[in-house]
């Protein structure tokens, strides 16, 4: 079979892949297609997790299975570090904050045994998020801390500017409302060369903020940019992410829009 043959084949066969609802028919058919089971695979999986994500949680999840049953029998720990933090993701990303926590916990765990710190950081770095939806702020700052003093060490400029970012969502969350809005404004700055998820993420949360402020204008500003990256570059789950303000970006814009000509100074027009 040709090169091309086989990684048509292997894609159909990662497609059925993830429409597997069970534990038990993913682990029978691992066993018929053995060959799926080397790192090549396992790393398209947990790639093809992270674009899921945006799209279909349901699906992200049963690929972020079939790819932590690979790295179980590669019996590579960075293999189960990563595949651990994959399922941790697709969780959060699912609503189950908890287990997510747990499978970063794990893979945190494993990082620091065989001495990745960047890895190790970064896994620190998406337990954040979790954590703040269930509520542990000091454990979410702690890890934030950990985090960024990995990434100063070792000059990852990038990931301080994505951390920083679940830092303003802390923040907001403590009701520290000036802080945040500079925080995330002040990564905004740090984020040309990132990937626009990242981006749209920081302006999403700079509408938030803004929010707080009662600054509506650049509060609709924001949200009108984050929507037009999510439908840009595809990625309708985060788009219509719910916030505490507002169910949709959609009906964000609408809200703020309304509030932005509640709070026009005495005598100036509606526009």
């Amino acid at each position: 079979m040709s090169r091309k043959a086989k990684k048509s084949s292997r894609e159909e066969l990662i497609l059925q892949l993830a429409q597997l609802e069970s534990e038990p028919a993913r682990i029978k058919f691992l066993s018929r297609y053995k060959s799926l089971a080397q790192r090549e695979v396992f790393k398209q999986l947990s790639d093809l997790v992270l674009e899921k994500i945006r799209v279909d949680t349901r699906v992200a999840l049963h690929l972020a299975d079939a790819a932590l049953l690979i790295a179980r029998k590669l019996r590579r720990k960075e293999d189960l570090a990563l595949g651990l933090r994959t399922k941790a993701n697709a969780l959060h990303a699912s609503g189950d904050n908890r287990s997510a926590v747990e499978h970063h916990e794990q893979a945190f765990k494993i990082y620091e045994v065989i001495g990745d710190q960047k890895e190790a950081a970064r896994t620190l770095s998406s337990s954040i998020q979790p954590l703040i939806l269930l509520g542990e702020y000091d454990s979410a700052f702690a890890a934030a801390e950990r985090a960024r003093e990995i990434f100063t060490r070792l000059g990852e400029t990038r990931r301080i500017a994505s951390l920083d970012n679940n830092v303003g969502n802390i923040l907001h969350r403590r009701i520290d409302l000036k802080r945040p809005s500079r925080t995330t404004s002040a990564l905004t700055r740090r984020l040309p060369n990132s990937g626009w998820e990242r981006v749209a993420i920081t302006l999403h949360n700079m509408a938030m903020c803004l929010i707080s402020l009662n600054d509506f204008p650049r509060s609709l500003d924001c949200y009108q940019k984050s929507r037009a990256l999510c439908e840009q570059y595809g990625m309708p789950l985060l788009r219509d992410q719910p916030t505490t303000t507002s169910p949709t970006c959609t009906t964000s814009a609408a809200n703020i829009a309304g509030r932005s000509k509640c709070f026009l100074p005495r005598g100036a027009p509606a526009k």
